[in-house]
């Protein structure tokens, strides 16, 4: 009897312990769920995006005047991180010149991929793009609008104009949660514009009439004859500046045969030794293998140039020497010797630097540098095909962000900054 009565006894206890456990495991289960929902942390929401105004949204003036200091203002949906920004503003050269391009203390512009204030009047657009170097970047806040970039016009007739931001090539390097770098574009839907309205100009030419030759002369005047201006030494000056374009050929890292769909890079090109330009802005097209394209510069033509040049995804490379082909496997190598120039003449130079390889590494927005920034960049755009990945880091143009392009920049390391 007893017997049973343990057996009993122990079945129940063996079931109310089995409840306790059951009912123990919820109970963790429910608190180990709301810690993690707590303090784990969340990615952000896909559709962040900044919105982009000018203030003010009409300049008045004059002809001739400097119109009042225009400001673009970026506000994104929420607070970002920003490690740098692009956009591409156009205005009517015709109408107006800049003055001024000026960034923010948090963001420098890029040295040889920002336009300068020459550049922008001679093309009528301007590339606004900065990098910030902190490994935080900065601080772009929800609660206002904030400054990106102050530029100052001066109108050059009486006239309305426009100046226009298409939203399309608007981009923000956001700090992710995982320290990876994500682009965000602008909530515009529409092109972003400024209203110029320059009337008379400020000061009308005085018409000063022509005084009335009169018969008194001055006593004792005599005529003087118009001394004849004496030669100079000819070999001591400079010869006149010439229009001299540079129709070259070029070879991009990684790129061995002309990619599909009759892609094309751009590249900016300067001129230095003899006399410093500014950068111009060629298009490259594939053409059995070798990338084509031509640039003009107003120069003299002789010896004692070099040439810079850098792709949209490549480290500026010097160059003073034709026909120099670098060695297999040290793809880069090539560097400018002290001494050696190029000579340039009147109209067509034919500039085979095929031989030669520009190393890519340094993607939008370009600072000059490749470092954590840009091989970030392709690890956070792996595997993916669509238009803004590609435009930012598929370094070899076979329309997929993958390992090679990865491969390409860490070879790059070794160089690391622009060659000047």
């Amino acid at each position: 009897m007893n017997s049973q009565w343990s057996q009993i006894i122990t079945k129940i206890l063996n079931k109310r312990i089995l409840f306790i456990l059951i009912i123990i495991l919820i109970i963790s289960i429910y608190f180990i769920n709301f810690f993690l929902g707590k303090t784990k942390k969340k990615s952000k929401a896909a559709n962040e995006s900044v919105e982009i105004t000018f203030t003010p949204t009409t300049l008045n003036g004059k002809a001739n005047d400097i119109l009042p200091e225009l400001k673009i203002m970026g506000k994104p949906s929420v607070d970002i991180a920003v490690r740098g920004y692009e956009l591409m503003l156009v205005f009517n050269k015709d109408h107006l010149s800049v003055e001024e391009i000026n960034y923010p203390s948090t963001c420098s512009s890029v040295n040889g991929y920002s336009t300068t204030a020459d550049l922008a009047n001679q093309t009528g657009s301007i590339r606004i793009a900065c990098a910030n170097t902190t490994t935080s970047g900065f601080v772009l806040p929800a609660s206002s609008p904030q400054e990106i970039t102050r530029i100052i016009f001066r109108s050059k007739n009486s006239n309305n104009s426009t100046i226009t931001i298409n939203p399309s090539t608007i981009g923000f390097s956001m700090i992710n949660y995982s320290g990876g770098l994500t682009t965000i574009r602008a909530s515009n839907q529409q092109n972003i514009t400024a209203s110029v309205r320059t009337g008379e100009a400020t000061e009308s030419p005085t018409n000063t009439p022509t005084p009335t030759p009169t018969t008194a002369t001055r006593p004792n005047a005599t005529n003087t004859p118009t001394p004849t201006p004496t030669s100079t030494n000819t070999l001591n000056q400079q010869p006149e500046s010439t229009n001299i374009t540079l129709n070259l050929s070029l070879k991009f890292q990684g790129i061995i045969n002309c990619p599909e769909g009759n892609k094309q890079i751009q590249a900016k090109i300067k001129l230095g030794g003899r006399t410093q330009t500014d950068y111009q802005i060629g298009t490259f097209s594939c053409q059995n293998g070798k990338w084509r394209g031509s640039v003009s510069f107003n120069v003299p033509p002789g010896d004692g140039y070099y040439l810079l040049i850098k792709g949209e995804k490549h480290i500026q490379k010097k160059i003073c020497e034709l026909n120099y082909n670098e060695p297999i496997g040290a793809e880069g190598s090539y560097r400018c010797v002290q001494g050696q120039s190029l000579n340039l003449v009147q109209g067509d130079n034919n500039l085979d630097l095929s031989g030669l390889t520009l190393l890519a590494g340094d993607l939008p927005a370009q600072d000059g540098v490749v470092n954590s920034y840009d091989t970030s960049l392709v690890r956070n755009n792996l595997g993916k095909k669509d238009e803004e990945a590609l435009s930012l880091a598929d370094i070899n143009l076979d329309g997929i962000v993958n390992t090679q392009d990865h491969s390409l920049i860490i070879y790059a390391l070794s160089v690391r900054v622009d060659e000047e």
